[in-house]
C-alpha cells in the first residue's frame, strides 16, 4: 500500500479535467483541511479502486491547508485581474482632468534629470547672462547672449545630450528648452524691446537659483524662489500676450505675418506639454467666455468675439472649449 500511496502523492492534480468536474461538483465545497481526504475519494473512484483511503504512511501524512487551482486557472484568473487594473487605471486617467495630466507628466520628467553641477558651467553662464541684460539698452548680440546663457542653463539641468528617447522626452517637456525657442522666435524678425520682458524674467529666476543662498543677495533672491511658481506662471502669460501682440503687429507692419503663424504653433505644442502654458490659456478662456455670456455686449461684439477665437484656432488651433 505504500507504493500505492507514494502514486497518489505523484499524481498530478492540476491537470486532471477529472478532478476539476469532481471538485466542483462538491456541495457545499468542502473546507481546505479537509481537502487531502477527498482527494483520496476521488483516486479510489477514478484512478486506482485498491487504493486504502485511510492508509497513513509511517511518516505520518501533512494536512492540506492550501487549494492550488491547475496553472491554467491561475493564467485566466492572471489574464483578468490585469486586464482590469488596465480598467481602473484607464478609468482613474479619464477621471484625471488634462491639466492634471499634463502636470503630470511634466513633474515625472523632472526626476529623470542628471544635471551638471560644475562651477565653470555656473559660471560661464552667469557671464552670459550679465553680459545679455547690459547689451539690453544697445541691442547689440541680445538675443545671441541669451541663446548661450540657456543653451547652459539647459545641459546644466537635464544633463549633457544624449541620443536616447527618455533624453528627447525630458527636452521637449523642459521649460527652459521652451526658453530656447521662444528666444529663437525672437530672432527671426525684428528686433521688439517688449519680447525680451519673458527672457528677462527667466534670466531673474536663473540667478535666484544659483545665488539665492548667498547672504549678500539673499535677501532679494528668497522672495523669487518662494514665489518662483507664480513668477514662471507671469512670465508665460505674457508670451501668450505677446502672440496677440504680433497679431496686432502685423496690421501696423511692426512684423511680418510669418511671425505669429509660427509663433501659435510653438504656443500649440507648448499648450500640450507645459502646465503654466495651459493655465494661461485656460483663464483666457474662462474671462473670454464670461464675457461672451453677459447679456449687455452688444451681439456684433460677441460675433466679433467668435471671428477672433477662430483666427486664434487657425494660428495655432490652440483649445477654445468652454469649460464643463
Amino acid at each position: 500500500m505504500e507504493r500505492k500511496y507514494k502514486k497518489f502523492k505523484e499524481y498530478n492534480f492540476a491537470y486532471s479535467n477529472e478532478w476539476k468536474n469532481y471538485y466542483s461538483n462538491l456541495y457545499p465545497s468542502p473546507p481546505i483541511n479537509k481537502l487531502l481526504h477527498y482527494k483520496k475519494k476521488f483516486y479510489k473512484y477514478y484512478i486506482d479502486p485498491d487504493f486504502d483511503i485511510n492508509y497513513i504512511p509511517p511518516e505520518g501524512e501533512k494536512i492540506e491547508t492550501e487549494f492550488k487551482p491547475p496553472p491554467e486557472i491561475v493564467e485566466k484568473n492572471l489574464k483578468k485581474m490585469n486586464k482590469q487594473k488596465d480598467i481602473n487605471n484607464h478609468d482613474e486617467n479619464i477621471k484625471k482632468s488634462d491639466y492634471e495630466k499634463i502636470v503630470e507628466k511634466y513633474e515625472l520628467s523632472k526626476k529623470n534629470y542628471k544635471p551638471m553641477n560644475s562651477n565653470i558651467f555656473k559660471y560661464s553662464q552667469l557671464l552670459f547672462f550679465i553680459f545679455f541684460i547690459i547689451s539690453i539698452p544697445f541691442g547689440i548680440k541680445t538675443h545671441q547672449l541669451a541663446l548661450d546663457g540657456f543653451l547652459i542653463k539647459l545641459f546644466r539641468e537635464i544633463g549633457k545630450p544624449i541620443f536616447s528617447k527618455a533624453y528627447l522626452h525630458d527636452l521637449l517637456l523642459n521649460d527652459i528648452f521652451h526658453t530656447l525657442i521662444y528666444i529663437l522666435l525672437c530672432m527671426i524678425d525684428n528686433y521688439n524691446y517688449y519680447m525680451l520682458l519673458p527672457i528677462l524674467i527667466s534670466t531673474i529666476i536663473a540667478f535666484a537659483e544659483d545665488f539665492g543662498d548667498s547672504k549678500i543677495i539673499n535677501n532679494i533672491f528668497s522672495k523669487i524662489i518662494n514665489s518662483k511658481e507664480d513668477i514662471i506662471q507671469n512670465k508665460t502669460n505674457i508670451e501668450v500676450l505677446i502672440g496677440f501682440l504680433e497679431i496686432i503687429g502685423v496690421f501696423i507692419k511692426i512684423n511680418t505675418l510669418k511671425v505669429p503663424i509660427i509663433y501659435w504653433n510653438i504656443l500649440r505644442f507648448r499648450f500640450l506639454v507645459n502646465p503654466y502654458v495651459y493655465k494661461s490659456f485656460e483663464e483666457i478662456n474662462k474671462k473670454v467666455n464670461l464675457l461672451k455670456e453677459n447679456k449687455s455686449i452688444p451681439s456684433y461684439i460677441k460675433y466679433i468675439i467668435n471671428k477672433i477665437q477662430l483666427m486664434f484656432i487657425y494660428f495655432g488651433n490652440i483649445n477654445t472649449k468652454s469649460d464643463k
